[in-house]
């Protein structure tokens, strides 16, 4: 080892072979310190650095930045749609908030909120445990996504039987897989899954290209895929429940006053009555 901060000159005087190690046991014969330098730290299988331990005036300090943390989990496929206009009231009412935006699917959104790494989450009402409390704020209603020109564009509303034999793009990312599987199969249907990908503008992007229909719930303001193809939406028939976008928080939990902020924030968007 090269520039050590401390060094142990030993004389051997034992050894001996425990597992597959060989322990040895020396006399210490002489020691050298460095004058300066970072010790290396190592815990919980990771390394890591030391920190310094600050005066009270400057813990004070770091107490008061904490409270104005915020670190939210969100869906990814309509966090785009909701989360920016919220961010935005938020920064006009609270802007003193650091905010920390975690984005995924619900498996990693979900575990975000139970491990303490968020703390409210905007979800899909599916599977979500009983250790997390939920507030409903919007509905949102499946609808087929079909090419510009593809033929069931001259119907005003498809049913899953239409879709029957056609090639599905289908939006891989879990609840929304399972979700829009069983919209056609609660009809009778069983989907003719062609391309798979987790994601919506892939998605959109294949169903442009005539590789067949999709099913979705997020609709962008655009109804145009990133290359300039021209799509066409069109309601689905279904007499499954819609899918229930909620805000999600750990039950029994205190909010903190940026998270109660971003909560109120989210009632008055979505026009829903605090609890």
């Amino acid at each position: 080892m090269i520039d050590p901060l401390v060094a142990f000159d030993c004389r051997v005087r034992e050894h001996t072979r425990i597992g597959s190690h060989y322990v040895f046991f020396g006399e210490v014969v002489d020691i050298f310190m460095a004058s300066s330098g970072s010790p290396l730290v190592y815990t919980n299988r990771a390394y890591g650095v030391t920190t310094r331990i600050e005066g009270p005036g400057s813990i004070g300090v770091g107490i008061e930045a904490a409270r104005r943390k915020l670190a939210i989990g969100c869906f990814h496929t309509f966090g785009p749609f909701v989360l920016p206009p919220l961010l935005d009231m938020l920064r006009s009412r609270e802007a003193a908030v650091d905010l920390t935006l975690i984005e995924g699917d619900q498996r990693r959104v979900q575990a975000s909120l139970m491990s303490g790494e968020t703390e409210l989450a905007l979800l899909y009402d599916i599977g979500l445990p009983e250790a997390v409390a939920r507030e409903t704020l919007t509905e949102l209603h499946p609808y087929v996504l079909l090419a510009d020109g593809h033929p069931l564009s001259e119907k005003p509303e498809l049913a899953p039987q239409d879709l029957a034999g056609d090639p599905m793009v289908l939006l891989d990312s879990p609840p929304s897989r399972d979700y829009f599987l069983s919209l056609m199969r609660q009809s009778g249907v069983e989907p003719r899954v062609a391309y798979r990908s987790a994601s919506v503008e892939m998605v959109r992007g294949m169903v442009g290209h005539g590789l067949g229909f999709t099913l979705l719930a997020t609709k962008p303001a655009a109804a145009m895929t990133y290359d300039g193809r021209a799509l066409i939406s069109r309601p689905l028939h279904s007499e499954a429940e819609a899918a229930r976008v909620v805000l999600a928080y750990r039950r029994g939990a205190t909010l903190s006053p940026p998270a109660a902020a971003f909560a109120r924030l989210c009632r008055d968007f979505f026009g829903i009555a605090p609890y």
